[in-house]
């Protein structure tokens, strides 16, 4: 036998001597605190000393306060051979109300035995908010027959008492003593009436409780209310299985002989469900764009350019920045003159959870072409929010714009169009020279005699012809554009299919467009400028148009747009079937305003 051995079989058969002297039993009571606010707790540990078996605990009066076991440890010192023995149970005492109150006093009994510690006062302060106490973390509960637990779980809300939309942070943790067997089933708080933002990161640390050590791992979300009145946050739960060695002699370890491991039973833990008074926004001063927006907010906005030509995209940017649900916050369209033409080109969003704080970015991109010359103003954009730290309303502005377009305001532009086809189709008539005999000495032949007076009088009329036709198309400019605008408008289609390839649609998407803009603005006599689509809409209802065939054109240019100005490049597929359907739409066209001249 080696000599630790020795000495440990000796300290073995010493221990029965040492407990054969009954020791008497001693009660110590202690709490960390004797001031506490209405929202915290109180760490109560009472020691037993002395005595042999299990002790039986009396904790005395407890009004004004809700108690919960927060565990029990043993220990054991041997020291020159005597043996001495305590038993610590932890309490947490979470106050009930405000005033002076008195716990205690204590007993503790171990056969015949007992022992007292005297009562302890405390005083419990006003906490943070008024009115009824404040939400407070789920203090642990006892498990099955006042058997403390090694693991327990709180939850915990930073406020009870909220707007709709402002933000309450929720603080879940859980602690623990032991090993887990395999990964526990955790079913996190139900959070019905509640948009839920998770807050990383994750945190894991070592925290006192009760006198106890534990391993917490903390886990924080922000809860934004969406509807008024009573909401409850929902228990958290936790199934697990406990890992530990075991043996039946604690002196196994000492001796070299191992220990065998022990599975324990499937235990499952809760914490308590915390209700919210979710307060509606106030009627009194709400702005008439206010959206639902909840937290503090900015509001900026600017242009890439002030000057264009008609035609010509403006990008106008958007941006919405601040603390709050910026996800669910939304910014008024921008209100333009109506000869300018808006076109989403996409929103992004950027958040940021530092500090466990939701804040974020929120940036709208639109895409502004003005059809005619001039100078314009773009109203300012207003962007509304409710301020819960302050109680009210708030509105951002940012504008008004102002843009210069260099091209023809709406009235010339019909009468430079006009003035440039007259020009253009305007054509010199030279007349046919005089026709002089020659005597040739012969007789001429009658074939001859009818060429010579016949074909003179053909070619006049057919330049006659000419000319009047002529003449018409340039006192008539808008009966000359709908002869052609079958012709510019194959040609453009012809355009749009060459284009087809191209790595960027936009040349494709613009051929496309021109062509049935070109094609009805012609056939209707209106500059190609003034074709919006009011007036596109005009022109087919003029003709007759039914419903299907007005609509596949407006959604048909609607793309086209799209594709110039705001979206990124058409897929080759998809701009295949687009050509297909403007080639079909055209056909349609074509016989419409056919139809309509018989």
């Amino acid at each position: 036998m080696t000599a630790i051995a020795r000495v440990l079989a000796g300290i073995l058969l010493l221990l029965p001597l040492a407990g054969g002297g009954a020791e008497a039993i001693e009660l110590d009571a202690r709490a960390d605190r004797t001031e506490v606010d209405a929202d915290g707790r109180i760490a109560l540990t009472l020691t037993v000393r002395g005595g042999q078996g299990e002790p039986e605990v009396d904790l005395g009066s407890t009004t004004g306060f809700e108690i919960y076991s927060a565990g029990t440890s043993q220990s054991i010192s041997i020291v020159n051979g005597q043996v001495s023995s305590s038993i610590t149970y932890t309490y947490l005492l979470s106050p009930r109300g405000e005033g002076e109150f008195t716990i205690g006093p204590f007993e503790a009994r171990i056969g015949g035995e007992a022992a007292t510690a005297p009562a302890i006062r405390i005083r419990v302060t006003p906490g943070a908010a008024s009115g009824a106490p404040p939400p407070r973390e789920s203090a642990p509960r006892p498990s099955r027959g006042g058997e403390a637990r090694d693991v327990f779980l709180t939850t915990a809300l930073d406020k009870k008492e909220a707007y709709v939309g402002e933000a309450i942070t929720m603080s879940f943790r859980l602690y623990t003593r032991v090993r887990f067997a395999g990964d526990p089933e955790y079913e996190p708080p139900s959070t019905e009436g509640f948009w839920k933002e998770d807050l990383p990161p994750q945190q894991r640390f070592f925290d006192d409780w009760g006198g106890l050590r534990y391993s917490v791992t903390e886990v924080k979300s922000a809860l934004f209310p969406t509807r008024p009145g009573r909401l409850v946050v929902g228990p958290a739960r936790l199934a697990y299985v406990e890992d530990a060695f075991f043996s039946a002699d604690p002196f196994d370890l000492l001796l070299g002989r191992g220990a065998s491991r022990r599975r324990g039973a499937k235990e499952t833990i809760r914490s308590d469900s915390i209700a919210v008074r979710v307060l509606p926004l106030p009627e009194a001063g709400r702005p008439p764009d206010f959206g639902g927006a909840v937290g503090s907010f900015t509001l900026q906005a600017s242009l890439d350019k002030t000057e264009t030509a008609a035609n010509e995209p403006v990008t106008l940017a958007l941006t919405l920045e601040g603390e709050g649900n910026v996800q669910a916050a939304t910014v008024p369209e921008p209100r333009v003159p109506e000869s300018f033409k808006v076109y989403d080109s996409g929103t992004s969003t950027e958040t940021s959870k530092e500090g466990y704080r939701v804040r974020g970015k929120k940036t709208y991109t639109r895409v502004l072409v003005p059809r005619y010359g001039g100078d314009y103003e773009i109203a300012p954009v207003s962007f509304s929010y409710f301020d819960p730290e302050k109680g009210e309303y708030v509105t951002r502005t940012a504008g008004p714009f102002r843009v210069r377009v260099d091209g023809p305001p709406p009235e010339e532009e019909t009468d430079r169009m006009e003035i440039a086809r007259k020009e253009e189709d305007i054509r010199y008539i030279k007349e046919p020279a005089a026709i002089r005999w020659e005597a040739r000495g012969e007789r001429p032949s009658l074939f001859a005699l009818l060429g010579w007076n016949v074909l003179p009088l053909v070619a006049f009329g057919a330049a006659l012809l000419a000319h009047k036709r002529r003449e018409r198309y340039a006192r008539d400019p808008a009966w000359a554009r709908a002869r052609r605008a079958e012709r510019v408008a194959r040609g453009l289609l012809d355009a749009a299919r060459n284009r087809a390839g191209d790595p960027d649609s936009r040349e494709f998407a613009s051929a496309l467009s021109r062509a049935l803009v070109g094609f009805l603005s012609d056939k209707g006599g209106i500059a190609a400028a003034g074709m919006t689509r009011r007036e596109i809409e005009r022109v087919l209802e003029g003709k007759g148009a039914d419903a299907p065939l007005r609509e596949r054109v407006l959604r048909l240019l609607e793309t086209c747009d799209r594709a110039r100005y705001a979206a990124p490049p058409l897929p080759s597929e998809e701009r295949g079937m687009l050509l297909a359907e403007g080639e079909e739409v055209l056909r349609g066209l074509e016989k419409l305003f056919a139809e309509s001249r018989t």
